[in-house]
């Protein structure tokens, strides 16, 4: 419908009549409802409202028309580690559009925990045109985008975003978050390698991790790594650990206290943390963590690593003597006591 003809159709109804329509909208009755009641054309009625400058100031309209209802004020305070979490995920692995966010995973365990988080289950999730795998849950809140902002999630985010406004006592909530949406981890070669890591393309949020990691003891470097994805042809920096020592720290930073995770990945740490011991083999020298056979002493010989330097407990003929005095070397520098050789009586 032209501007002659809405203007034509504006002319026919009663000034009775307008007043009815604006008075029912501002009570919280919509456009459509009033075009179908009165018979009037969608367009000819919002022309109405523009030349009466007609305009809502109660918001509460747009949540009762709602189809789907949820929580739009959900992100107004980063006052919880749920709170945390989803904000380190959104910033990872979230869209900002214009009219809302957007989740892409094929994770269909994700969709379900953001969608109860918000307070509404019951929100569909569609199949990605990419991938026959991958899921799209599609949130439209104006209100929400406008809150995530203050915490540096934000439209065009792949280059630009940073950690804002989260409290400290939050921040391993928040990495746990993000760690789920860009993070990996995987256990290598016979259980014998593993390695964990954030993937990012804001050298800003990279940076922030690290120092954060770093100031917790984390990781001993501050060190990133430059990497150039050829696919979609963009830089991505990346944080690599691949230190046992430093995986368990990190696990148990991210992890306390955690209510809510993804499993899959929660899955490979256990892995990691409970790999078994070496069995003797051709190969081994010793069926002990820690443990050697030196030929140039002809004995078993005990050490560590740590910080990437081997430091030698002893010499010992007998094997089992060895492993002892691994164990009592770990529990005297306090590592982890997933570090402990299991030594049969």
């Amino acid at each position: 419908m032209n501007i002659y003809n809405k203007q034509r159709t504006l002319s026919l109804i009663s000034e009775n009549e307008k007043e009815n329509i604006i008075e029912e909208y501002l009570n919280d009755i919509s456009a459509i409802k009033l075009s179908k009641k009165y018979n009037i054309k969608e367009s000819a009625i919002r022309l109405l409202f523009i030349y009466k400058k007609i305009k809502k100031t109660n918001n509460n309209w747009r949540q009762k028309n709602r189809k789907y209802i949820f929580d739009q004020n959900i992100f107004e305070e980063c006052n919880t580690s749920e709170k945390a979490y989803w904000i380190g995920y959104l910033m990872a692995d979230g869209t900002i559009t214009k009219s809302g966010i957007k989740i892409s995973s094929s994770d269909v365990e994700i969709h379900d925990k953001f969608l109860n988080f918000i307070g509404n289950s019951n929100i569909p999730r569609s199949k990605s045109h990419n991938s026959n795998t991958c899921y799209n849950t599609n949130i439209c809140s104006k209100k929400i985008i406008k809150d995530c902002e203050k915490y540096g999630l934000i439209n065009n985010k792949t280059f630009r975003t940073c950690i804002k406004n989260i409290s400290s006592k939050y921040l391993s909530h928040f990495i746990r978050g993000y760690f789920d949406g860009d993070g990996h981890i995987y256990v290598r070669k016979n259980n014998r390698y593993a390695n964990c890591g954030i993937t990012s393309s804001s050298t800003k949020i990279i940076e922030q991790i690290v120092k954060i990691l770093y100031d917790n003891n984390i990781i001993k470097s501050k060190i990133k790594n430059y990497v150039y994805n050829r696919k979609y042809k963009i830089s991505c920096f990346t944080i690599s650990i691949d230190n046992r020592l430093e995986i368990q720290k990190f696990y148990k930073f991210i992890y306390n206290n955690a209510t809510i995770f993804l499993q899959r990945k929660w899955q490979e740490f256990q892995k990691i943390i409970n790999l078994p011991q070496r069995i003797k083999e051709r190969n081994a020298s010793s069926k002990y963590r820690g443990v050697f056979f030196n030929k140039s002493k002809n004995k078993y010989t005990s050490y560590l690593t740590l910080n990437s330097k081997t430091i030698i407990v002893d010499h010992f003929i007998n094997e089992k003597e060895a492993a002892i005095a691994y164990n009592d070397k770990i529990l005297e520098l306090n590592l982890p006591r997933e570090m402990l050789n299991k030594i049969e009586e």
